[in-house]
């Protein structure tokens, strides 16, 4: 009968934290504390933990092919507030009656 593979989430049960402090802990993060840090590691240790080579690969094939891409952008186009009537008290409320403005009159924000 084959051994069973200790994985992040057994560390996580046996210290009583989330899998995700395991994680940060395990790839040394500052955002945790060196004690944490050094605690979780040395049980991990302890109990045998290994990272997943499959698992690791996968992740490393991810990063990698997204760091190919750009980063999305998002823009926005909304009509400038002094193409409104003086009267109106809400931008929406002619928004459809409102004729459409030449785009040299229109604003990114």
């Amino acid at each position: 009968m084959p051994l069973k593979r200790i994985t992040m989430a057994d560390v996580a049960n046996v210290a009583k934290v989330h899998q995700t402090t395991v994680s940060l802990a395990l790839r040394n993060d500052p955002r945790l504390p060196r004690a944490t840090r050094l605690r979780l590691r040395a049980l991990a240790e302890s109990l045998g933990y290994r990272p997943d080579p499959m698992l690791s690969a996968l992740n490393s094939y991810r990063t990698s092919r997204d760091a190919a891409r750009s980063p999305p952008s998002m823009g926005f186009i909304r009509r400038s507030r002094a193409n409104l009537p003086a009267e109106n008290s809400s931008p929406w409320s002619s928004f459809w009656r409102a004729p459409v403005a030449p785009p040299s009159e229109w604003v990114i924000a």
